[in-house]
């Protein structure tokens, strides 16, 4: 019971998340680049497509954005982020 209702905490927390940075930068991105997070990618298939979670689903359905998914292992698919968050994180 406690693992399945952590999920949901974490569900409901990222899912505002969302809704705060959409509100934040006055509005939603044609597309966001994504990992292979839980709380978006519900199985990842053989051919290396993913199917989205249920929330995630509905989420994209509500909002209209396009979700682009980074390979695994490769660091140039989103190198931009994780620069800067290595940056802030040494200064």
């Amino acid at each position: 019971m406690w693992p399945r209702t952590q999920h949901r905490k974490l569900l409901c927390a990222s899912l505002f998340f969302f809704y705060q940075a959409f509100a934040y930068f006055g509005g939603v991105p044609k597309n966001i680049v994504y990992d292979k997070t839980k709380i978006v990618v519900a199985k990842i298939l053989g051919d290396g497509a993913r199917r989205r979670t249920q929330a995630f689903t509905e989420l994209i359905s509500h909002y209209l954005f396009q979700e682009r998914f980074g390979r695994s292992g490769r660091g140039n698919d989103k190198g931009k982020v994780e620069g800067l968050v290595g940056y802030s994180w040494r200064n």
